[in-house]
């Protein structure tokens, strides 16, 4: 059942392997004014509201904080990062993202499987440094 496009925070994911009638299938959701935005590969696609994503979600909590545009960082790794990129003051690519989003990023960051936005907050000093282990000990 579709949901109704003022439902702002709301994102729809289609999983899996897209068999030709699917994209026919979702297509109600256009009533709606959704809009189709790929991410790069065919096992998962969104749809958002208009005016709704990522940028206009951390704008939106910008002003409800009181935080400048150059006091907000977004970390990314996709397509669907780019308006959250435009909308923030600085911007950390995830190693590997999709190439548009590294021309904007400000800087890159390790893979989460290399913990890398963690490490990546730990050098800009807004978490603290995991405690040293010592060897052998």
């Amino acid at each position: 059942k579709s949901r109704p496009a003022d439902m702002c925070g709301w994102t729809g994911h289609i999983q899996g392997n897209l068999a030709p009638g699917v994209c026919e299938a979702a297509r109600p959701s256009a009533r709606f004014g959704a809009k189709f935005c790929p991410q790069g590969n065919i096992r998962g696609k969104e749809f958002l509201p208009p005016g709704c994503g990522k940028g206009s979600a951390l704008r939106m909590v910008n002003r409800y904080l009181g935080i400048p545009r150059a006091g907000s960082l977004c970390f990314g790794d996709g397509a669907n990062d780019l308006d959250m990129f435009r909308a923030a003051g600085t911007r950390v690519a995830v190693r590997g993202s999709c190439p548009a989003l590294v021309q904007l990023a400000d800087s890159l960051c390790g893979p989460p499987s290399e913990s890398g936005i963690a490490q990546e907050l730990v050098r800009r000093h807004i978490l603290p440094a995991p405690p040293q282990t010592q060897k052998g000990a």
